[in-house]
């Protein structure tokens, strides 16, 4: 971004101060997309808290759930398969967009900078939420981190590890 505004002011298609009002919005508008943000029903109820993280075809949409389920969502491949969808096509599940158990630490930043943001009813409401669902974020966590492992020890087979060859120390 840089690099373009200052050609165009070297071109002379701008002048420094328009550069730099160019780049000081840039800031604000990339530090407001990812800073999370708490979203409420129609009956102003907490529903989730999003953010965005990356840019183009690898910008992600995270989302925190009131279930305490977090997504991550590649925006390009979830326009595509829209797109894909509307034009009657195949669409195949992205394991990419499923809702995984947030970590604890992770769900403590969203909820501590969705806050930031809010006035003090809204923002006692979210901590109110977050203080009665904090436990079961943290036993989905580690229900899900010991499913996980399951799976991986599972993979290695018996017949896997006895075709590996024994480690020779060299004398």
């Amino acid at each position: 971004m840089s690099a373009a505004l200052q050609f165009a002011v070297n071109a002379n298609n701008m002048t420094e101060a328009e550069a730099q009002q160019i780049l000081d919005d840039y800031a604000e508008v990339r530090e407001r997309r990812m800073t999370p943000t708490a979203y409420y029903d129609d009956e102003g109820n907490f529903e989730k808290i999003v953010y965005y993280d990356g840019y183009g075809d690898d910008e992600l949409r995270v989302t925190l759930y009131n279930s305490g389920y977090i997504r991550r969502v590649n925006t390009k491949r979830e326009s595509e398969k829209r797109k894909r969808a509307m034009l009657g096509g195949f669409v195949r599940r992205d394991t990419q967009s499923r809702s995984i158990p947030v970590q604890p630490h992770k769900a403590d930043s969203m909820v501590k900078r969705a806050k930031e943001g809010l006035d003090e009813a809204k923002a006692d409401e979210l901590q109110q939420w977050y203080d009665r669902c904090r436990e079961a974020i943290e036993q989905n966590w580690s229900v899900y981190v010991q499913r996980r492992c399951r799976e991986k020890s599972v993979k290695l087979s018996p017949k896997t590890i006895s075709q590996l060859k024994p480690f020779r120390q060299k004398s």
